[in-house]
């Protein structure tokens, strides 16, 4: 026999097109949104014990729950603080909560507004059905890197955000190069090896039609380590002075994929003068959404060093994380949704991507 449970969140009632999530064999659920406030109805045989199901110990439930959540930032930029649930079975509420209570019903990493908001690209078909059909079980590098983006666009700090945003690109690579390694390993008629934390880097940039920074193989380690750090201050002295706009006119021309900015070329000289070796050049992409941001991590955010927990409002570093927080984002905003959607055609765009570095002859 079949139940109707809903959910109730906040007021939340049956208005408005759902979102159609899923849990496992469960596929009868709907998902009214608005701001402020959700109605989750779900069409299940299973018994949902109510008390339980408010206080984490129901799967179905607590997944749903966590969907809500994440559509509710991505369509309204805002965290869906919850100050009343009631669960009903069959039109008799079986449980219920308040603000009332001594804890809140959810811990959030999230709080208040997101300081950047999503793009229209996240309510497409293709993503919102990724996003409404995938649990955490069943979560890989993608959706990983969008935990960790929705808590980078709403943390206050500029330091904690850097960390969050290195976070969700470090899944995105993972993610993009675990496509890869089988295949070029096949190609090449070797036993699959793991990749380098680099190597990933690098394919990730070779199918978004990015050249890497790379350098003869033959370099002695000090001699690259010396050069990076050259290179990296070199770059931090521009990027510290850089106005807001030319950041945000870069961003802009990363998506039409037409950069052509003054400081972009003072980079390209900083590489070219301090390191000839570097043999191509990177792309302004490439060095300054992986290279950079990867030598920033390396350089404050490593087990051996010490965490930036004080510093002065004008600090070179911190200004330089803003910045870098800022073409994070753009980056993950306009790429993470073209790798989680599941949209065919989009599928099909991505694999065509990567069988073209493939079909290259790459050599990491």
């Amino acid at each position: 026999m079949k139940h109707l449970y809903e959910l109730c969140l906040n007021g939340g009632a049956c208005t408005g097109r759902p979102v159609q999530l899923t849990y496992g064999s469960v596929r009868t659920i709907e998902l009214y949104l608005k701001s402020g406030s959700a109605l989750i109805r779900i069409s299940t045989t299973a018994k949902i014990d109510g008390e339980s199901a408010l206080n984490g110990g129901n799967d179905l439930i607590s997944d749903v729950l966590r969907k809500t959540l994440q559509f509710h930032l991505i369509r309204y930029g805002r965290n869906l603080r919850i100050t009343k649930a009631e669960l009903v079975c069959d039109q008799t509420v079986i449980a219920s909560s308040s603000s009332a209570r001594t804890a809140p019903m959810l811990y959030s990493l999230v709080e208040g507004k997101l300081r950047l908001p999503f793009s229209k690209a996240w309510t497409e078909k293709g993503v919102t059905h990724a996003i409404a059909t995938t649990s955490r079980s069943a979560y890989d590098g993608r959706h990983n890197a969008l935990q960790a983006l929705l808590v980078a666009k709403s943390n206050r700090y500029e330091i904690e955000r850097f960390i969050y945003y290195w976070m969700a690109v470090n899944g995105l690579y993972s993610y993009v190069a675990a496509q890869g390694e089988k295949p070029l390993s096949l190609k090449k008629g070797k036993k699959q090896a793991k990749w380098s934390e680099r190597d990933m880097m690098r394919f990730l940039c070779l199918v978004n039609s990015w050249e890497y920074c790379s350098v003869p193989q033959n370099t002695p380690t000090e001699v690259r380590k010396k050069a990076e750090r050259q290179i990296k201050w070199k770059v931090a002295a521009i990027l510290k002075d850089l106005p807001d706009e030319e950041v945000e006119s870069f961003c802009r021309e990363c998506a039409l994929e037409e950069t052509d900015n003054t400081f972009v070329r003072q980079i390209q000289n900083v590489i070219q003068k301090t390191w000839p070796e570097f043999d191509p050049n990177p792309t302004p992409e490439a060095f300054l959404t992986i290279w950079f941001p990867y030598a920033m991590r390396c350089e404050w955010f490593h087990t051996d060093k010490a965490l930036p927990v004080f510093c002065f409002a004008e600090d070179r570093s911190l200004k330089v994380i803003r910045i870098m927080n800022r073409i994070l984002d753009s980056f993950l905003t306009r790429e993470l949704p073209v790798w989680l959607s599941d949209a065919p055609e989009i599928v099909e765009k991505r694999n065509q991507r990567i069988q073209k570095v493939i079909d290259s002859g790459l050599s990491l």
